[in-house]
């Protein structure tokens, strides 16, 4: 017994099978996704033998949505009132501007909250510069 795994841009299909043999690990890596949203199906398959002969039996299957977020590269823009930060997105995907007065501390804060990203390009403004004499950032999605 083992699993095929399927991948389609949309969840009505068509689907494509990422495997080209059977899985027998519980996890599979999908290498080389391109930003965006895809619907998976991963279906058990079982070797099936009678006096007629084998055969393959698979699985309904079961579906899962993935959106597939891209690393955000950050351009800095210093302006009048602050600082700019912009960074490509994926649309509706959500994420965050952090802070640290150090890049190699673990705990970074929170400044923008949930910026949720409405086209390929996403852009939040730091009108608190004033108030850290050093200040890193970085953008992460949860």
């Amino acid at each position: 017994m083992g699993y095929h795994v399927y991948r389609a841009d949309v969840a009505a299909g068509p689907f494509s099978r990422r495997t080209s043999s059977l899985v027998t690990a519980t996890s599979f890596d999908d290498a080389n996704v391109p930003p965006g949203n895809y619907a998976y199906m991963v279906r058990a398959v079982s070797l099936q033998a009678n006096p007629s002969g084998t055969y393959f039996n698979p699985s309904q299957g079961i579906f899962a949505k993935i959106s597939v977020i891209p690393i955000p590269t950050v351009q800095v823009q210093v302006v009048t009132n602050g600082i700019v930060l912009s960074w490509n997105s994926l649309p509706g995907a959500s994420y965050r501007v952090q802070t640290s007065g150090n890049p190699g501390r673990t705990n970074w804060i929170d400044l923008s909250g949930p910026v949720i990203a409405t086209d390929s390009l996403t852009s939040w403004v730091d009108t608190q510069t004033r108030s850290a004499p050093q200040r890193f950032y970085r953008v992460s999605s949860p």
